[in-house]
């Protein structure tokens, strides 16, 4: 284990890694920032100075969810897929180091980059709401920390399957698009169960012979079990939790777990199974 995390760290730094982290997180940091200012920090009608407030953090802090993954499939594919799509995992391999330990100490290596940038926004976001000349009532509170770690989670959640899909299919590009597409496919579903949701029980209809307004049963309705799990996962997304403002919400972590544990299962036992030699 402790080579193969010497060769991940090598690696890492070696190609300038850790600089693109630090650059691409300053980048979304402030246009985070810009477009959050854009509606959360208003001016009143009687000319008050500008206010920041929690509901400011509350944001930023959701769209890092939806933000970093889509810079984290980035990452994957230069600094693990690489390494898969032209077999130079072969050469660590050929040393005898474990595939397993390979795909452990790429695991390890990926997650500090999520914190660093991570912890790079959320510095950003937290200077600024503090120190920009204007007037603050920002606290740091519950609510705010649930949020930063419900963030982390989901974000964790996502690179936990860019890096299956990297080992699993072992081409870089196929990877990469299956990666990118996970977001708007999560967009794609919120919006769609919200839909579901939103059918009513019954409907009405108009009797075209009575001209009466009759009540009959919709035939779209869920209900049952399947309308729990539905709203379950519906409730889980960041989407409606960036869209109802319910930043308390906690479906996302045990939803966000289990897509952890089971990508890590998976991504474990492909490693292990497929020949990359």
């Amino acid at each position: 284990m402790k080579c193969a995390l010497n060769s991940a760290f090598f690696r890492f730094f070696r190609t300038k890694a850790f600089l693109l982290v630090l650059i691409i997180s300053l980048i979304i940091g402030a246009g985070i920032i810009f477009d959050t200012c854009t509606y959360v920090i208003s001016t009143s009608v009687f000319g008050r100075p500008r206010a920041i407030a929690n509901d400011f953090l509350a944001y930023c802090i959701a769209k890092l969810a939806v933000v970093i993954p889509v810079a984290g499939a980035v990452f994957c594919t230069a600094f693990t897929g690489s390494d898969i799509s032209y077999r130079s995992i072969n050469n660590k391999i050929s040393t005898g180091i474990n595939k397993v330990h390979i795909y452990l100490a790429d695991y390890i290596v990926t997650v500090i980059a999520l914190v660093m940038s991570s912890v790079i926004n959320l510095l950003m976001f937290y200077a600024f709401a503090k120190f920009v000349p204007q007037r603050s009532y920002i606290k740091i509170n519950s609510m705010i920390t649930g949020l930063v770690l419900k963030s982390f989670i989901i974000c964790l959640a996502y690179v936990s399957l860019y890096l299956l899909f990297q080992y699993f299919i072992s081409r870089k590009m196929l990877a990469i698009i299956m990666s990118l597409m996970l977001i708007p496919a999560v967009y794609m579903g919120t919006f769609l169960f919200e839909g579901i949701l939103e059918e009513p029980y019954r409907k009405s209809v108009k009797n075209e012979q009575t001209e009466q307004v009759e009540w009959e049963l919709n035939s779209k309705y869920v209900g049952g079990t399947t309308r729990e799990v539905i709203d379950y996962v519906y409730k889980s997304s960041i989407f409606y939790v960036m869209d109802s403002e319910d930043f308390t919400c906690d479906n996302s972590y045990a939803v966000a777990g289990s897509v952890i544990a089971l990508s890590s299962a998976l991504g474990l036992v492909a490693v292990n199974k497929k020949e990359y030699t």
